[in-house]
């Protein structure tokens, strides 16, 4: 089973990298099988020609090697190496046990799915995971509706308007969506025809999440599931769906944290 989880996927290694993503489960008939630790350094790409496969740059074993940049090109998938010993066991647990984890309908017939979490990610790991997915789905709504009325420079000039040249994205989580978050509260009578549910004080509620995951305030796992839920929401009303269903997953990661500490399974949906 574990050598059948290894690949071909139809994915970007950076994503996963970028996430944190160590593991990748199987699943059959609603229910996980197994799981896999990713060797994050193994990545090896096949590239698909029509109906054929076929490799263009092998190792000395005869496994494809990764000879060209990564990104974009959906002819290609990829397979990973997985570590000797195994996922550890309390991932196991978590995850699959002794009789697997229902799944939630919804992935019942995809062909390949993951978590953009793991269970040693702790609450405030996760609610960091989520805030980056919101800064990834917020930039290119940010861009639609403000680069129609700013031009190319948009970002400069209302940086310059709020007097937020000083703050710039970390370069160690390019993702962060402070600054996004700050222009979108200040200037949201530009943009409130866009949302239904969401207004001004949804922008403030983000900020906040994203404070006390930045500056490590006190996140325990039902505020953290909280946090992430507001993002959720926020992102479905973004149009953000890719982001959307990977930050219900970590809804889900959450779920089971809670679940765990009051001393129950992981919740059936």
């Amino acid at each position: 089973m574990t050598e059948s989880l290894r690949g071909w996927w139809e994915l970007e290694p950076d994503d996963i990298d970028a996430l944190h993503i160590n593991y990748v489960v199987a699943f059959h008939r609603g229910r996980t099988l197994a799981v896999a630790k990713i060797d994050p350094d193994s990545w090896k790409w096949l590239e698909i020609d029509g109906s054929g496969h076929h490799t263009t740059a092998v190792d000395a074993l005869g496994n494809p090697r990764d000879t060209r940049p990564r990104g974009g090109d959906t002819r290609v998938r990829w397979a990973f190496d997985v570590p000797s010993g195994g996922a550890p066991s309390d991932v196991w647990d978590a995850w699959v046990g002794s009789g697997g984890k229902r799944l939630p309908e919804r992935l019942h017939h995809t062909i390949t799915s993951f978590w953009p979490a793991s269970p040693a990610d702790s609450a405030h790991d996760l609610l960091g995971k989520a805030v980056r997915l919101l800064g990834r789905g917020l930039r290119p709504f940010m861009r639609r509706h403000f680069q129609s009325r700013h031009g190319v420079d948009w970002l400069e000039t209302l940086r310059r308007r709020h007097g937020l040249l000083a703050f710039h994205d970390d370069p160690a989580s390019p993702e962060d969506p402070y600054v996004n978050l700050m222009i979108l509260r200040r200037e949201w009578s530009a943009v409130s025809y866009a949302f239904a549910r969401s207004d001004r004080a949804t922008g403030q509620k983000l900020l906040n999440a994203r404070n006390r995951w930045a500056h490590f305030g006190p996140v325990d796992a039902p505020n953290a599931r909280s946090d992430a839920a507001s993002i959720l929401a926020f992102l479905n009303e973004i149009g953000a769906s890719n982001e959307f269903w990977q930050v219900e997953s970590i809804v889900r990661a959450l779920d089971l944290q809670i679940s765990r500490y009051e001393g129950r399974d992981a919740p059936q949906r």
